[in-house]
């Protein structure tokens, strides 16, 4: 991380690479503070406070679980307080990085960007498509970014 980052002078990875697991594959938020940022230690400091486990949880209840955390702390809140978002406390256990299983790439983050798979589900939801259509298009568009030369 630090080496394809040299003008980052703080970073705060959520958590360190070494210690992700596999439940932890979606938890790969990080802030940085740039080398050539004038007020770098109260950048740090904000980094600090935006980051404390309280205001997290705070953060978490005041947004209806919209701005999940991606840190361990989260395990710890009461994720069934909105019985619409209890559901979602499980989530990372079967979440997966864009791209999954390859690597992610630019490919995978365009298509992530332009909302394929979202898009895909919606068509068929709103019975824009039917359930076939919207396969083959979401297909279609996906083979569209893969096929492009990088």
């Amino acid at each position: 991380m630090r080496s394809c980052c040299t003008d980052l002078v703080y970073v705060s990875f959520l958590p360190r690479l070494q210690e992700v697991r596999s439940i932890d594959k979606t938890r790969n938020q990080f802030y940085g503070i740039w080398q050539f940022a004038q007020e770098k230690t109260l950048a740090k400091q904000f980094l600090q406070y935006l980051m404390d486990p309280t205001r997290l949880e705070e953060n978490f209840y005041a947004t209806l679980t919209v701005n999940i955390p991606p840190v361990k702390a989260s395990e710890h809140f009461q994720w069934e307080r909105d019985p619409k978002t209890a559901m979602l406390k499980e989530y990372a256990t079967t979440a997966h990085m864009i791209g999954w299983p390859a690597p992610s790439d630019r490919k995978a983050e365009q298509a992530r960007a332009e909302w394929i798979i979202p898009n895909m589900f919606t068509y068929y939801a709103t019975g824009k498509k039917s359930l076939e259509e919207a396969v083959v298009w979401g297909e279609g568009e996906l083979q569209r970014i893969y096929k492009a030369k990088a």
